[in-house]
């Protein structure tokens, strides 16, 4: 997704975390191996009919993991959690703990 190539992934709960079919990326259902290979062979067949799912799912991956501003951060901030004397909050979620010192990158701001 970073190098705006295609993604045709299973539609499973993993992946539609990150992937919105038709949108960032293409799903498939899981053991259907023949949708897969049709997928495939279209994606090869016509790969400007989806260059707007491919830049789409470069803008999607730069907003949510750029490795500077929304990664390393994160990661800092989960290990300040570990060493911290208060620790982390069992119960709570570790995606609400993180979200709070955190921010999203837009895709027309300057590094």
């Amino acid at each position: 997704m970073s190098a705006g190539c295609l993604v045709i992934g299973s539609d499973t709960p993993p992946v539609r975390e990150v992937i919105s079919s038709g949108e960032n990326g293409l799903l498939v259902p899981f053991f259907a191996v023949e949708e897969l290979a049709g997928r495939v062979i279209e994606a090869l067949q016509e790969p400007t009919k989806f260059l707007a799912i491919r830049e789409a799912a470069r803008h999607f991956v730069v907003d949510h993991y750029d490795a500077e501003q929304i990664c390393v951060p994160r990661m800092r901030r989960l290990l300040d959690l570990k060493s911290s004397p208060r620790g982390y909050w069992p119960g709570r979620p570790a995606s609400e703990l993180l979200e709070k010192d955190t921010r999203r990158v837009s895709r027309n701001s300057s590094p």
